[in-house]
C-alpha cells in the first residue's frame, strides 16, 4: 500500500510539473499572439500609407506624362 501511495505521489508530481509547463507554454503563446497582432496592425497601417503614396506617385507620373505630351505636340507643331 505504501508503495502504491509513493507511485501515486510521484505521478501526481509529474502531472503538476507537466501542468506548469503547459501553463508556461500557454502564457508564451498568448504573448506571441499579442506581438503578432501588434505587428499585423503596424503592417496594415504601413500598407495603407504606401497605397496612398503610390496613388500620389501615379498622379505625379500622369501629370508629367501629360506635360511631356504637350511639349512634344508643341515641338511637332513648330517643325
Amino acid at each position: 500500500m505504501t508503495e502504491r501511495i509513493t507511485i501515486l505521489n510521484s505521478q501526481l508530481t509529474d502531472e503538476r510539473v507537466q501542468n506548469e509547463q503547459l501553463k508556461d507554454q500557454l502564457s508564451k503563446s498568448k504573448q506571441d499572439s499579442k506581438l503578432l497582432k501588434t505587428k499585423l496592425k503596424d503592417a496594415a497601417r504601413d500598407l495603407k500609407k504606401l497605397m496612398k503614396e503610390r496613388e500620389k506617385l501615379i498622379d505625379i507620373c500622369n501629370s508629367l506624362k501629360s506635360q511631356l505630351n504637350k511639349i512634344a505636340q508643341e515641338q511637332a507643331q513648330l517643325k
